[in-house]
């Protein structure tokens, strides 16, 4: 009995002798498992845009009458876009388009205008994406939407600026299609602004 007593002594006595594991491993370890969890999302979520895109632009624009304080019958017409996008952050547009409107006195204010749009991307769930910026244009009045245009020489050529929103449907991945409204005003004249509402089909180019 008495040397059984001792050798279970001995073996409690052994067992509380162990290094203990240090307390500060398993901060360690989660760090590790974090981390290699990142490294696994990276390679399995790929960028969801390619770089270049262009396309066609079908717009419809509302003219805004300061006097009734409400826009103008809208009118619609056309153009083409360039759009680059920076990883799955930033898109940046060049457009070239005309926008059809008339002003109060239901004559026709339309334009040819080149414009330079920026915008910050942010994930609903893919393939949604919705974007927000600003865009800068360059305004040329004219006489009817056509190609050539001709110039009206009754109004002054103007710049504008504008806050933009969009929304961006990966179709496949050559495609997508994307939703563009603006609220734009003169920078040089304050006769102008209105608000103008777009949809874009972009194909992959590079």
């Amino acid at each position: 009995m008495l040397s059984l007593v001792t050798a279970t002594h001995g073996v409690t006595a052994a067992s509380a002798d162990e290094p203990l594991a240090p307390k500060g491993d398993s901060p360690s370890i989660n760090k590790e498992t974090a981390t290699s969890l990142q490294v696994i999302n990276s390679e399995t979520t790929p960028i969801a845009f390619k770089s270049s895109y262009a396309g066609l632009i079908l717009n419809r624009n509302y003219g805004f009458d300061a006097n009734s304080a409400r826009f103008t019958s809208p009118k619609t017409s056309w153009g083409a876009e360039y759009r680059f996008f920076y990883k799955d952050e930033w898109t940046l547009a060049l457009t070239g388009e005309f926008q059809g409107r008339s002003n109060s006195e239901n004559r026709s204010s339309s334009t040819f205008s080149l414009a330079q749009e920026t915008q910050k991307i942010a994930r609903i769930y893919h393939p949604l994406y919705v974007s927000a910026g600003g865009r800068i244009s360059y305004h040329v009045p004219v006489r009817k939407i056509s190609i050539p245009y001709e110039r009206d020489q009754n109004r002054e050529v103007y710049t504008g600026g504008a806050i933009s929103a969009s929304a961006i449907l990966i179709l496949n991945e050559r495609l997508i299609l994307v939703l563009n409204a603006h609220r734009w005003t003169s920078l040089s004249t304050q006769k102008e602004n209105g608000l103008s509402t777009a949809i874009t089909a972009l194909m992959m180019i590079r």
